[in-house]
Parts: structure tokens; sequence; C-alpha cells
């Protein structure tokens, strides 16, 4: 089986670093605020084509994503486990009777259900067509009980 971490498949090849110093720079460029400079701006001043410079705006953005969704289900597992420990308190005075904690053990499910996205959306259906008729003679009762309580 060849090696990968020698030549130009190493992590650290001359032509993978300067990718990673050239997409650092694409992104610096891009943050700066004054002047703002567009992605036509950037492929000038680095000499590149702005289809690169498009390239590896994409390529940080998704790297940037990626971070923000593992920090998001990091924090995810934390409130679980916090509304798991929460949980098991409370289920130890229900089983003593108390009406507050069985109220507090269906909210803290009702967090747990809504952090884990498990309550369906609510469904909201129109049963028909308004006719315009319809529409007209609703607007003028509206405007005649403006009218009336002025």
């Amino acid at each position: 089986m060849p090696r990968t971490n020698i030549g130009a498949a190493a992590k650290t090849s001359t032509r993978k670093l300067e990718i990673a110093e050239r997409r650092a720079e694409v992104l610096r460029l891009r943050k700066q605020r004054d002047p703002r400079l567009s992605i036509r701006d950037i492929a000038k001043r680095l000499e590149i084509p702005r289809s690169v410079v498009h390239r590896d705006l994409m390529h940080e953005i998704g790297i940037a994503q990626a971070k923000r969704t593992m920090q998001a289900e990091k924090l995810i597992d934390i409130e679980l486990r916090e509304l798991e420990s929460l949980l098991i308190e409370a289920k130890l005075h229900v089983e003593d009777g108390s009406e507050t904690a069985i109220d507090r053990a269906l909210k803290i499910l009702e967090s747990r259900r809504k952090l884990l996205g498990l309550d369906a959306a609510q469904k909201v259906e129109h049963s028909g067509v308004v006719s315009w008729m319809e529409l007209v003679k609703s607007a003028a009762n509206t405007n005649e009980g403006r009218e009336g309580s002025a």
C-alpha cells in the first residue's frame, strides 16, 4: 500500500501550505471593512482568477459552518444532559405525589422534545375559496363597525 504522507499528498506539502495561505489571505481581504473588497477586487489584487477566489471563500465558509454545527451539537448534548438530570430530580418528587413536580416534569419533557425537534409542525388548512363578493361584504361590515364606534 502506498504511503500518503509523502510528496504532494502530505498534509504539509508545499502546495497545500500555499493553498492554505492563499485561502487565509482571500478570507482576510474579504473580511476587510474599509474599503470592502469584491471578489473581482480580491482576484485582481492576488492575481488569481475570480473562480479561485470564489472557491476559496466557499471552502472557508464551509469550514466555518461545520465548526458552528459541531458547536451547536455540543451545546445540544450539554442541554440534554442538564434536562435529563432535572427530570430525574423531578421524578423523585412526582413519585411523592407533588403536583408542582408533575408540572415541572412535563415542562422538562416539552423542552427536551423542542430541543430534539420531535414535535411536528402544526398544519393549518384553508377550507375553501373566498369569493370576491364575500371579501367586499366582510370589508364593508368591518368599516361599518369602525364608523359606529368613532
